[in-house]
């Protein structure tokens, strides 16, 4: 199932989330009649038979006044995750990690993280850490993959290896490749309409056994009759959350159970190795927390997480997660009989014994990166470092065509392989020692604005000293020539993972501070004519990730809505294409006749303009997901019809992948 039918399958998932919802809903309206016929009945002394119940206006006004909370409270929380992609992970209490960390711990995370974002052409997320959790356990949350945020526990960081970290990270990016993320996002905000009534019932129970009416009136009947009452309506409205949690468990179960054996196996099938994430589920068991969470959103959130993150008394068929020797079974049979032998699920020989901890450190050094070392050189502004220090890449001719197998770019799209992430651990090996130590320098928090820049001048048709000023304003001008230099010898494979880990940075910086790069930026490409297509996608790149904008819903369901904007698309495309001009002509026509899009003249003149590029990307990212698979597809083809991609058309590619949230990995099979 290819990324974009998993996306529009997780977006219809949604209607059934709405239907359990309103069963939800109905039930726990007619529970609240029901408990306020009782307590009415308690204070009068005729009473009411059900049939005149309902000739009374009352169960009409307690209907629609706990509908209206239900449904405001699932709205308020669900416009709280959709303000900000970081919501989940504050409400949480995680702490941000500085992508520049120097903690050892943090460091291999960022790094596992940054190798595995780089790999599927996904941008790297933000990572946080909850400081104060001892279980195992993380998760994702985000309504795309261009802002996904992920979540770790201090416990996971403490306890995994480099390996078995690896492998719960692939886990998660499992759930954003296959939608399961967004749907998770919109479960908490259902979900939250169905426990308010619960916590109404506990305050209620607490203003009742602590309030007025048990410390003054207690000697009077009647004052004793309305306390009972009200203590009659906070325990059943009580009890109504439990009807709630019954139904949240419900939904939560039908969403996410068999979703957490598809994201183990995806985890296997990314990095070609079971036992990361067979043994990091084998530590949960043996851990004493074991995946448990301390927070008091842990119910919210436990359809998120990697393991169950609250104890289930509801039974196996209200569990969010399958039970973890069953995981570890359905990918790594020889250690589920291991673990079983052992005596105790979980519990591998290895980590049993007085030799456990050397055992375990061992395994941590066995499966560390070089690249997980802190980065502790720094600096030395009056000491520029020579190209000669570079010698990855230093016969390598400047942007070399990169050799792609076609057939298998949009099988790579939302996707991770063995191969693309060995390639992207040796390449991140190899990186120019100045431009990465910039990108990671803890002196210097802008230095990232300045590869930046000098990426796009590296790449520009032409530079003036405006380029120039414009990245020595960002760090140390002794640097400035040996950093030009080691860029302008990379090729584009290396220069787009240093962009992709620049711009990760960049979005941990001031708001304040972003609008002046933007700026800055916006200056070095307003001449039209002379712009690049490397220049643009530079350029939008950065914009959309220094200065985000709220998501726009998938609305266009016809490509005949963009009729101008694919002509101008594919009119970029097949200006790159070595076919004959008439060649290209019929195929331009044949091609949008299919989209049933009318054809303009194909030119061989139409440029890259910033204007009319960037609003053409942003009419496209509004396709819903299946016509955005068959878009870009489309742009695949007429990018491969001379028999090879360029680096123009692959990094046109990018940036159509940048923009439709769609992860186009450089690494292709």
């Amino acid at each position: 199932m290819s990324f974009f039918v998993q996306q529009d399958k997780a977006r219809k998932q949604t209607r059934f989330l709405v239907l359990l919802f309103v069963v939800a809903v109905l039930a726990i309206i007619a529970t609240i009649n029901l408990i306020f016929y009782l307590a009415i009945n308690w204070q009068t002394t005729t009473g009411y038979s059900l049939q005149s119940w309902f000739s009374q206006p009352y169960w009409i006004m307690i209907s629609g006044g706990a509908l209206a909370l239900i449904v405001l409270v699932s709205l308020w929380r669900s416009w709280q995750l959709n303000a900000s992609p970081d919501a989940i992970a504050k409400m949480v209490k995680a702490t941000a990690v500085d992508l520049n960390s120097r903690e050892p711990q943090e460091v291999r995370l960022v790094n596992v993280v940054e190798e595995m974002a780089i790999a599927s052409g996904m941008p790297i997320p933000k990572i946080y850490v909850m400081k104060s959790e001892p279980g195992i356990n993380a998760f994702v949350a985000g309504l795309n993959p261009s802002s996904t945020t992920l979540v770790v526990t201090q416990g996971l960081l403490d306890s995994l290896n480099r390996q078995e970290l690896q492998g719960v990270i692939a886990h998660e990016y499992s759930h954003v490749f296959h939608g399961d993320m967004r749907i998770n996002v919109r479960l908490i905000g259902v979900l939250a309409g169905l426990l308010v009534i619960g916590q109404l019932g506990h305050i209620l129970l607490r203003s009742g056994s602590h309030g007025r009416y048990s410390r003054r009136y207690s000697s009077s009947g009647k004052s004793s009759g309305n306390a009972g009452a009200v203590m009659l309506v906070g325990v059943g409205l009580f009890v109504v959350g439990y009807i709630g949690l019954f139904f949240g468990r419900l939904i939560k179960a039908a969403i996410s159970r068999q979703r957490e054996f598809l994201a183990d196996a995806s985890a296997v099938q990314y990095t070609r190795d079971k036992e990361g994430i067979s043994r990091a589920l084998g530590k949960i068991a043996q851990h004493s927390g074991q995946s448990l969470l301390n927070s008091d959103k842990a119910e919210e959130m436990s359809h998120l997480c990697f393991g169950a993150s609250v104890n289930n008394h509801l039974g196996r068929l209200f569990a969010t997660h399958p039970p973890i020797d069953e995981r570890i079974r359905a990918i790594n049979p020889q250690l589920a009989r291991e673990l079983a032998d052992s005596g105790s699920t979980g519990r591998s020989p290895s980590s049993t014994g007085p030799s456990s901890t050397s055992q375990a450190a061992q395994n941590d050094r066995d499966t560390t990166s070089a690249f997980d070392q802190p980065q502790t050189a720094t600096l030395d502004s009056s000491a520029p470092l020579g190209v000669a220090a570079f010698s990855a890449g230093s016969d390598t001719a400047k942007r070399p065509q990169p050799k792609i197998n076609t057939n298998k770019i949009i099988q790579n799209i939302g996707n991770l392989s063995p191969r693309q992430l060995k390639k992207v651990e040796d390449l991140m090996t190899k990186l120019p020692p100045l431009s990465l130590s910039l990108i990671k320098s803890l002196e210097y928090r802008q230095a990232s604005y300045a590869v930046i820049t000098a990426l796009l001048l590296v790449n520009a048709n032409g530079s003036d000293d405006r380029s120039a000023d414009s990245v020595r304003q960002w760090i140390p001008p002794a640097h400035f020539e040996s950093l030009v230099a080691e860029l302008a010898q990379i090729d584009f494979s290396a220069q787009h993972a240093l962009l992709d880990l620049a711009l990760a940075r960049v979005e941990q910086m001031p708001p304040a501070s972003n609008r002046q790069f933007v700026a800055s930026l916006a200056s070095l490409v307003s001449n039209d004519e002379s712009i690049s297509q490397t220049e643009f996608m530079i350029y939008a790149s950065a914009v959309k990730r220094a200065l985000p904008t709220k998501q726009k819903n998938a609305t266009i369901n016809r490509f005949k809505q963009l009729q101008t904007e694919i002509n101008y698309l594919f009119n970029l495309f097949y200006q790159q294409s070595q076919l004959s001009h008439q060649q290209k002509q019929k195929l331009f026509e044949r091609r949008l006749k299919s989209l049933g899009i009318q054809p303009q003249p194909l030119s061989s003149s139409v440029a890259a303009r910033v204007k009319i590029l960037g609003r053409a990307l942003d009419r496209v990212a509004r396709l819903n997901p299946l016509l955005k698979g068959e878009f870009i597809q489309n742009c695949i083809e007429i990018a491969s019809n001379d028999g090879q991609i360029n680096q123009t058309e692959y990094e046109l590619l990018r940036l159509l992948g940048e923009y439709l949230d769609s992860p186009l990995s450089f690494f292709p099979e």
